[in-house]
C-alpha cells in the first residue's frame, strides 16, 4: 500500500547503530486518510522481527515480538513502536516510542563499547516518536521531537526529512485557513 524501501540506510549499520541493517520508509498507516505521506520511521532489520515489519507485516510482528527474545530493549521497542503506529494502534505505539526512547538514552549514557556513538539510536527513537505524534495531531509535539533528534547530530537524516515535512504541512494548513 505504500513505497517500502524509500532509502536504506546503510550508513547506520554496525558503527553506529549496531545493527547491521536499519531501514527507514515512508508510509501511511492503515486506515489513516488524512496523514501526510512522505514522514519516515526506522526499524532495526536484523533484529526484533524488523525483516517481518519491513514487508509489512505489522501485525504478525506485534504479535511475535513480546514472546520473541535474543534482542536488544531498543531494538524491540523501536520495531513495535513502529508497527503499533503503522496498524493505528496509537495508545500502544506511545508507550514503545517512550520506551524506545528510554532504551537508546540508557544505551548512549551507558552503552557497552566507548567507542561506539549510540547517538543515531537516540535520534532514531525521537524521530519515530515524532512521527507517531504526527499521526496523533500533535504537531507541537513532534516538532519538539524532531528538533531535539537533529539536536543530537548523528549520522542520520531521517529527522531532518521528517522536520521539512512537518514544516511544509503546518505551511499547507495556515494558507488553506
Amino acid at each position: 500500500p505504500f513505497p517500502l524501501f524509500l532509502k536504506r540506510l546503510q550508513d547506520l549499520g554496525a558503527a553506529a547503530v549496531g545493527f547491521t541493517g536499519t531501514s527507514t520508509w515512508a508510509g501511511q498507516a492503515e486506515g489513516d486518510e488524512n496523514a501526510a505521506p512522505g514522514y519516515q520511521m526506522t526499524v532495526v532489520l536484523d533484529r526484533a522481527e524488523g525483516q517481518t515489519i519491513a514487508y509489512g507485516n505489522y501485525e504478525r510482528a506485534i504479535l511475535r515480538l513480546p514472546r520473541h527474545g535474543g534482542s536488544t530493549p531498543y531494538a524491540n521497542y523501536t520495531n513495535l513502536c513502529v508497527a503499533h503506529t503503522m496498524v493505528g494502534q496509537y495508545k500502544h505505539a506511545q508507550h514503545y516510542c517512550d520506551e524506545a526512547l528510554k532504551a537508546a538514552e540508557k544505551q548512549a549514557e551507558f552503552g557497552r563499547r566507548k567507542d561506539r556513538d549510540y547517538t543515531s539510536n537516540w535520534a532514531i527513537a525521537l524521530s519515530n516518536r515524532g512521527v507517531l505524534k504526527t499521526r496523533m495531531g500533535d504537531a507541537e509535539g513532534a516538532r519538539d521531537d524532531f528538533r531535539a533528534a537533529i539536536e543530537l547530530k548523528s549520522n542520520t537524516g531521517v529527522p531532518t526529512h521528517n522536520m521539512a515535512n512537518l514544516s511544509a504541512e503546518t505551511a499547507e494548513t495556515i494558507v488553506v485557513r
